[in-house]
């Protein structure tokens, strides 16, 4: 029992006066330096994965952007190649070409294209081009424009004759 100020206490069950205390548990902080070493390098490595796991993903979605950019740009390029304009166009040069004489389409050249073509619905403006006159949409700055993505440019040679049959067909 223990006495204090006149009263007497029952020590709780268990308790002996003469256990001592328990034990300091803390150690000075330079018995702890290869714990704090080992939890600092652990800190940098987690820092460290984690900014590199970011950066992939980041340079992973730019990779991703510019592959959806170039097929954008290959899938307009390949339309501009197959336009209907072109194509109808080509067909129809091809077929006039087949028929009036099959053995030399393979030799025949634009100029013999142009000559079978009549001039009132088709011109010559490049020496890589002959136009469906009626398709034509607009003209910017010499470039034939058939619809909005569609552009045939007009060569220095042909400039004098186009600049007339553009004149004429907004006289008349």
């Amino acid at each position: 029992m223990i006495q204090s100020e006149g009263m007497m206490h029952m020590p709780p069950p268990g308790f002996s006066a003469d256990v001592p205390p328990p034990p300091q548990r803390f150690k000075p902080w330079f018995v702890n330096l290869p714990e704090i070493f080992m939890i600092s390098v652990l800190v940098v490595g987690f820092n460290a994965t984690i900014k590199l796991t970011i950066k992939g993903q980041v340079e992973e979605q730019k990779n991703k952007e510019l592959e959806k950019e170039k097929l954008q740009t290959e899938l307009a390029f390949l339309r501009n190649q197959v336009s209907p304009h072109f194509l109808m166009n080509t067909l129809n040069n091809i077929h006039a070409l087949v028929d009036l004489n099959p053995k030399n389409a393979k030799e025949s050249k634009v100029k013999s294209l142009e000559e079978k073509h009549p001039e009132s619905k088709f011109m010559r403006v490049h020496r890589s081009y002959i136009v469906n006159t009626d398709k034509i949409a607009t003209v910017e700055r010499f470039r034939i424009v058939f619809d909005e993505k569609v552009f045939i440019p007009v060569s220095e040679n042909y400039k004098g004759k186009f600049n007339v049959f553009l004149k004429n067909k907004f006289l008349e």
